[in-house]
């Protein structure tokens, strides 16, 4: 087996010869070349050809797939670095913003907010900065500056790189971390120069696995590459590598303008329903918004938990019969909440809803596990709407 220098430059994993199946692997007569720059095979085949041909683990859930000492490589490189970018996912930020990994940082944090060309394209910029401000605050955590990208698209990269050049310094060494399919890997090979070899980037969660270094040129600047951190509680978390990376979006959110209230509902896949059951309360208009993958499905309270929790394969159901199966195993919560005018609530890894011109009471039905949050509106007015009125409820009764 190969010294502890001998690392693929796509996941940060150590060479071996003797675990096909596991990160790292490159058959031993590769290794004996000594060549550069060398691959292990499970970053060859995310690059060339995906997830599917790359894992083959299908039943094991992706919380599972994280290194486990990857915490704790995490927190050396940011204790060590002159400065911390963190990635989150806009599309997904209650799921990807995860205060803890800056807490040992000694320089400046940076907020790096990734996606953001998934969002509406009339979304005033300020205005999501001002939000991811606000968010950071009132969690702890002072950042230094805000930063909306998308590394996929190029969308900001240049400036990020003028920035970390000017403000940083030459010679620094800057620790990148977040959760995992936030970007990070996407946004590195973005920063490199041009023909300089980059991560392994790949919608399969985990795919760096160990703290890899990247100079970006004559500078000296150095980006460390942290393994993403699987936090459990998301909708992705639960389910095996490839239905995890079907979530992932590629384009522009999908949203479904709704009527909740008055004994009607939202399923969002197969994965998660929000309902109102009292068909006596108002329809309030509401925006639902998930990735292009999950088909959004509006109809009766009454047949929601049955198209959600039912037998075989339907339509809305995006995950495998293995996943659905350990869904099924772990049994549903419903979680209660009520939701102003000016909240959204977030299901992380699966999209949220946003209620306009009125307030939402709502029953959410999620996997056992999965987190729920409310948070403060993102897209949209900021103000409370004086004109709008709840819509005189037209639904049909549910059939006992």
């Amino acid at each position: 087996m190969a010294g502890r220098e001998a690392v693929c430059q796509g996941c940060g994993s150590v060479f071996q010869s003797e675990h096909p199946d596991e990160p790292g692997y490159v058959p031993q007569h590769v290794l004996e070349r000594g060549q550069t720059d060398l691959r292990c095979r499970r970053c060859f085949r995310l690059e060339h050809y995906g997830v599917k041909q790359a894992e083959n683990r299908r039943t094991v859930p992706s919380a599972s797939l994280a290194p486990p000492d990857a915490p704790g490589e995490v927190e050396r490189a940011v204790a060590d670095a002159d400065a911390v970018v963190m990635v989150v996912d806009l599309w997904d930020f209650e799921g990807s913003f995860l205060p803890d990994l800056v807490a040992p940082a000694r320089g400046p944090v940076i907020m790096v907010v990734n996606k953001v060309d998934l969002l509406p394209t009339r979304t005033p910029r300020h205005e999501v900065i001002a939000w991811v401000h606000d968010r950071a605050r009132s969690a702890g955590v002072n950042a230094a500056e805000v930063r909306l990208i998308s590394a996929e698209r190029g969308t900001g990269v240049k400036a990020l790189r003028k920035f970390f050049e000017s403000e940083i310094g030459p010679r620094s060494r800057i620790a990148l971390v977040g959760a995992v399919n936030v970007g990070k890997s996407a946004l590195i090979r973005a920063l490199l120069p041009k023909g300089s070899s980059g991560p392994t980037t790949s919608t399969l969660p985990a795919t760096t696995q160990h703290v890899v270094s990247h100079s970006l040129g004559r500078d000296g600047l150095t980006i460390l590459d942290t393994p993403g951190v699987i936090p459990g509680h998301r909708i992705p978390d639960l389910l095996c590598p490839q239905c995890a990376a079907a979530l992932v979006p590629r384009k522009r959110l999908r949203s479904k303008l709704v009527h909740m209230g008055g004994g009607k509902g939202v399923l969002f896949g197969g994965l998660a329903a929000v309902r109102c059951d009292d068909e006596s309360l108002p329809e309030i208009v509401t925006l639902a918004f998930t990735s292009e993958n999950v088909p959004l499905h509006y109809t009766r309270a009454a047949r929601v938990i049955e198209l959600l929790q039912g037998e075989g394969k339907h339509w809305l159901h995006t995950d495998c019969p293995a996943c659905r199966s350990r869904l099924e195993e772990g049994g549903w919560e419903d979680v209660q909440y009520t939701v102003s005018e000016m909240e959204e609530l977030a299901i992380p890894g699966l999209g949220w809803v946003s209620p306009r011109g009125g307030e939402l009471h709502v029953t959410v039905t999620v996997p056992a596990g999965a987190l729920v949050k409310l948070r403060p509106r993102l897209i949209g007015s900021k103000t409370p709407s004086r004109s709008a009125a709840p819509r005189k409820r037209t639904g049909f009764k549910s059939k006992r």
